[in-house]
């Protein structure tokens, strides 16, 4: 086990993930090395966090990048990370050309071009998560991985050493022989679960572009402020299949104040005149929204969904694997 993976398997042990998709992100994170261990690719930060200053003063863009490299040329190449459920083998779906036109990466490009350290290309590093679950240990034929014969005759289970009495076998997969199972999955269809989705350029006119179309934003919101005047989109209330978080306080049935709702606490790069893209995406989808959750500072108390646990603690194992090679450059 080479440093830097073993450092990302340190950082996935604070995470809150049940058992079952710890197995699942511990077997992401081998196949993950095993596919990219030896690519050219040099982190020189992590979490890059930027900040420009808008034409409306105080008011900033602010992010945070998730990986800034270079090539073997010397290219300053952005690495943004990715986790889904959904199918990563087309590069032509919806879903990557959707990234390809992300307002974040514009973003990301211009605040580095105001910065003097250009960005030539971003990739985005994206990881399908499995959907399969511990399953029955087959008797199987002789030789066959994966079979309670496996087990028996070598002592392993897909090709991995395994401390298991041959005479003692569960019926069912345990953790640990799940995890196999899955790096063994994951490392043998790499295509299905792996991609490096790059070339994805900003010319000279579309980071002007974007830089007026942040501006212009503010514009938006101060004009909102100013007049106290927050509008409903009422077609953003029902989005994927779920209501907005807020509608109960839009429709009046709820008050911010009742035990449903808990103070914001957002991030370091929070502020009431800090721009973010998912500021943005907010204010885009329903200025009423953006009230509640950037002006009023509330969102609804609830315990974190299991997608998002699962992506967070991918993204903190990514950023230990990519940083190990700055932290011991120094």
């Amino acid at each position: 086990m080479i440093n830097r993976l073993k450092k990302a398997l340190e950082a996935l042990e604070s995470s809150d993930l049940d058992q079952i998709d710890m197995a699942r992100t511990r077997a992401l994170l081998k196949a993950y090395d095993h596919h990219y261990g030896h690519v050219d690719l040099k982190a020189t930060a992590v979490e890059q966090q930027v900040a420009v200053e808008l034409h409306r003063s105080p008011w900033k863009f602010v992010g945070a990048i998730d990986t800034l490299c270079r090539d073997g040329s010397g290219n300053n190449i952005m690495v943004e990370h990715k986790t889904t459920s959904l199918d990563v083998s087309n590069l032509s779906s919806p879903y990557f050309t959707t990234l390809s036109f992300n307002l974040q990466i514009s973003a990301y490009h211009m605040a580095q071009e105001l910065l003097g350290d250009p960005i030539s290309q971003t990739v985005y590093d994206v990881v399908r998560k499995p959907t399969t679950k511990p399953k029955a240990i087959p008797r199987g034929s002789e030789g066959r991985l994966g079979t309670r014969s496996e087990i028996e005759e070598c002592g392993t289970y897909y090709g991995h050493s395994v401390p298991v009495d041959s005479e003692n076998i569960p019926d069912f997969e345990t953790f640990e022989l799940y995890e196999h199972r899955l790096m063994h999955m994951f490392i043998a269809d790499k295509e299905k679960y792996f991609v490096r989705y790059g070339q994805i350029r900003r010319s000279r006119n579309d980071i002007i572009d974007t830089y007026e179309f942040l501006n212009d934003m503010v514009d938006d919101i101060e004009r909102c402020r100013e007049r106290n005047v927050w509008h409903m989109n009422g077609s953003s209330c029902q989005q994927y299949g779920s209501s907005c978080e807020y509608l109960s306080l839009c429709r009046g049935v709820d008050s911010p104040d009742s035990d449903a709702w808990v103070k914001r606490e957002g991030s370091s790069l929070s502020g009431s005149e800090n721009l973010s893209c998912s500021r943005i995406r907010c204010f885009q989808s329903c200025p009423r929204k953006h009230y509640w959750r950037y002006e009023y500072g509330i969102e609804r108390r609830r315990e974190r969904s299991q997608a998002l646990r699962v992506g967070s603690a991918f993204h903190l194992a990514m950023e230990a694997w990519w940083g190990i090679e700055e932290k011991e450059a120094v």
